[in-house]
């Protein structure tokens, strides 16, 4: 078990590295991090925005880091905030520039991706998906 857990740490690392990589490649977007790179391509998917405090609980931030995310991403242009419904939340979506920043990342992301993953078959992937699922899971149960 020891050297799952290992094993499981070193490709998590690699992930990350490889993910910042490819971060640092399309930085000229403005993007800093791999979690800029996510709050956008999840606005890019829903036309209409999300409440801030949707997107803080989407992507297991908290609303302080949120909220600063959202900020300077705003000030790059890269989304925009408006009031929401009521006069404490605040609706977030994605500009024309921040769906070409997600949209010239996404090939960088998409490669770091493949040289972690590329040499897997079908059924390893299908596999690695179900034990990620499972571990996830178990995980989840003991938070």
């Amino acid at each position: 078990m020891l050297e799952t857990a290992i094993s499981l740490e070193r490709v998590a690392r690699a992930h990350s590295r490889l993910l910042a990589d490819a971060i640092r490649a399309a930085s000229v977007f403005g993007m800093q991090s791999i979690e800029d790179f996510k709050l956008l391509a999840l606005l890019r998917r829903n036309s209409t925005g999300f409440p801030q405090n949707r997107l803080a609980e989407i992507l297991a931030l908290t609303q302080g880091t949120t909220s600063t995310r959202v900020a300077r991403l705003h000030k790059q242009g890269l989304l925009v905030s408006k009031p929401g419904v009521d006069r404490r939340s605040t609706n977030v979506s994605i500009t024309a520039k921040g769906t070409e920043a997600v949209e010239q990342t996404f090939s960088h992301v998409s490669a770091a991706h493949s040289k972690l993953l590329g040499e897997l078959t079908l059924a390893d992937t299908k596999s690695l998906q179900s034990l990620l699922g499972k571990i996830l899971q178990f995980s989840q149960l003991k938070d």
